[in-house]
């Protein structure tokens, strides 16, 4: 991650589980190139900006997507490619 700071997806279920579901780490395990992942892109202390990435690569624990929606406040631009790992997996589609 260079300029921006992403949402720990278990840290937030763990804090707030009903509101806060997200995949198993089973689910998070059979990410692959193509699929779809919902990440949060944090603002400042009281704001997040929730966007798509695709997956195109995934190694381990880091996995490799492009930007595939189009921020308001997050300071990434589409297309742009970043690396996540699967505790800020908020959602997935596939």
């Amino acid at each position: 991650m260079a300029r921006h700071e992403l949402l720990d997806g278990v840290e937030m279920n763990r804090r707030h589980p009903a509101a806060a579901r997200i995949p198993s780490a089973f689910e998070k395990a059979q990410i692959q190139p193509g699929d779809y992942v919902k990440v949060g892109f944090i603002i400042d202390q009281c704001h997040q900006e929730f966007l798509w990435v695709k997956v195109v690569a995934v190694n381990g624990k880091s996995i490799s997507a492009i930007l595939d929606d189009d921020p308001v406040y997050a300071d990434v631009r589409f297309a742009e490619k970043i690396e996540i790992e699967p505790r800020h997996v908020l959602r997935i589609e596939r």
